[in-house]
């Protein structure tokens, strides 16, 4: 057979192979894909934009065809070509004589399996980092109680404040919240009710600027306040604060701790003097060595009220705008004195057993007040739980990368020794015969591939120490440099390596020495 037509052969045999071997793992490839999308989709909890248009389409699978031909394609002609430039004969009784190959052809072997090692650290340290910020996050007080609360909002129109007053539309709005309420509480296995202005983490809360009085006289007209709010803009009178409308039951439901001082009560109606409660936070940062109850703020920029807000109690601290931030200055205002920020109310609820069972009937009674109402249903834990959707988006995601590679190079070790192994039968026969024992051998493969491991890890850390960095505002209570994650996923892949190699190792515990003296 002529020269050209056996080269023609063996391309066409490699370019085959290959091409049937990738369009395998492309199949493979979009099975997980599948599962990944749901996985994705399940990770964000259904907050993720544009959540329909995401899947695998026709277009994904094409992609993933030609991908796979290409890459097919590719890695049969390349050692086709190579096969050009050699004698096939002299390889063939080189490897019968088990010869290795060329030392370029060695580094390069050992090159990408240290890239591929060091890869697979990188990529492992930064889940590792992730998952014990997630797990440090999650063990963080919120300052609240979860468990066992469903939140009912519900959206009214936004009624027109009068100038000076409360005016009859909101006077209405404080009065359909009171019945709400009321209703609710009513209900059978309810425990305790209350209605809030933005649930926690739900990101609906309100902030301003509030100004210490001390002469006790409040505006007359909302122009007028409005410019001494901003005369005082740069002064430090004006303090910042979140501003939440709640009820006297939304401390009790959401088991918020009154530090001192009392809670709201029902003699706290419209026509009673406006009271405040204040979160720690807030009276340690702006009243540090006095007692803040009894002290008169003005906080009618947010709401257009001219009453002065009297301070009556000082409340633990709610982590509102997530675990990892610290909790922010909270100024908590009666919502049936202040309802002009609750025409989007929330009603929080806790109830005996499932609480999430009594939705219905809670629908039921709102909409016998307003039965075009819309509502809306979350428990706490819901909301919660979906504040970390993108810390958790991220570690899966990136967990998921790193997985891969770790798989990699397992099989790419696996391969490399097993190929080195078969390359060094003669040289065991001759070790062995001249009274290497067995262990010796096993000893050797293990060290020829740990060189390959413990180089790649070295990289790999050099690496992650200036990477990780980047992942800085993603953590929490971990530093970038942690040396438990780093000893974790070193130990790991170590382990990883050990299962690699020791399939190729055993191999080269029971080559018999006669045997393998007959290939030379």
């Amino acid at each position: 057979m002529p020269r050209w037509a056996l080269r023609w052969r063996l391309a066409r045999q490699f370019v085959t192979e290959t091409i049937l071997l990738t369009l395998a793992a492309g199949v493979l490839g979009v099975l997980l894909a599948f599962w990944g999308v749901d996985l994705i989709i399940g990770a964000y909890h259904g907050n993720l934009p544009q959540v329909g248009r995401i899947g695998v389409n026709s277009t994904v699978l094409m992609f993933t065809l030609a991908v796979s031909l290409f890459a097919g394609l590719l890695l049969g002609l390349v050692p086709a070509l190579n096969s050009s430039h050699r004698q096939l004969q002299n390889d063939l009784q080189s490897a019968g004589r088990g010869k290795s190959t060329s030392r370029s052809s060695a580094h390069f072997r050992n090159f990408l399996i240290v890239s591929q090692v060091a890869l697979t650290l990188m990529l492992l340290i930064g889940a590792g980092l992730l998952g014990r910020s997630f797990q440090r996050l999650l063990a963080v007080d919120p300052g609240f109680r979860a468990e066992s609360v469903i939140a009912m909002t519900v959206l009214l129109p936004d009624p027109q404040t009068q100038e000076g007053n409360t005016g009859p539309a909101l006077r209405a709005l404080a009065q359909f919240n009171h019945q709400l309420i009321d209703r609710i509480q009513s209900l059978p296995g309810m425990t305790e009710v209350g209605g809030t202005s933005a649930v926690p983490m739900s990101g609906n809360g309100a902030n301003g600027t509030f100004i210490e009085e001390h002469g006790g006289k409040s505006a007359e007209t909302v122009q007028e306040l409005i410019r001494q709010f901003e005369a005082l803009s740069t002064s430090e009178r004006a303090r910042d604060a979140d501003y939440r409308a709640v009820s006297a039951g939304y401390f009790a439901v959401m088991s918020i701790p009154l530090i001192r001082g009392r809670f709201f009560q029902e003699s706290d109606g419209p026509d009673a003097p406006h009271v405040a409660l204040v979160s720690q936070t807030l009276a340690k940062r702006y009243w540090p060595n006095e007692d803040p109850i009894g002290k008169q703020i003005q906080f009618g920029n947010m709401d257009g009220d001219l009453h002065l807000l009297n301070i009556i109690g000082v409340v633990g601290d709610v982590r509102d705008n997530g675990l990892e931030r610290d909790p922010r200055p909270t100024v908590y205002l009666n919502c049936f004195q202040r309802p002009a920020s609750t025409s989007e109310f929330s009603i929080v609820a806790r109830a005996h057993g499932d609480v999430a069972s009594l939705t219905s009937a809670m629908r039921r009674e709102a909409r016998a007040l307003n039965p075009e109402m819309p509502t809306k249903f979350e428990t706490i834990e819901q909301i919660v739980s979906a504040s970390f959707d993108n810390r958790r988006f991220s570690m899966i995601m990136l967990g998921i990368f790193a997985g891969s590679p770790l798989l990699l190079a397992m099989v790419g070790l696996y391969g490399v020794m097993a190929y080195i192994t078969s390359q060094r039968t003669h040289e065991i026969g001759i070790r062995m015969a001249l009274g290497a024992q067995r262990l010796d051998m096993l000893g050797m493969i293990f060290r020829q591939s740990f060189t390959l491991v413990l180089a790649g890890v070295a990289v790999g850390i050099l690496a992650s120490v200036a990477l990780t960095r980047l992942l800085g505002t993603m953590l929490y209570g971990v530093q970038a440099t942690d040396v438990v994650t780093y000893g974790g996923v070193v130990g790991l892949l170590v382990v990883a390596a050990a299962l690699a190699s020791y399939i190729p190792a055993r191999r080269a515990m029971k080559v018999d020495p006669m045997v393998a003296l007959r290939y030379e």
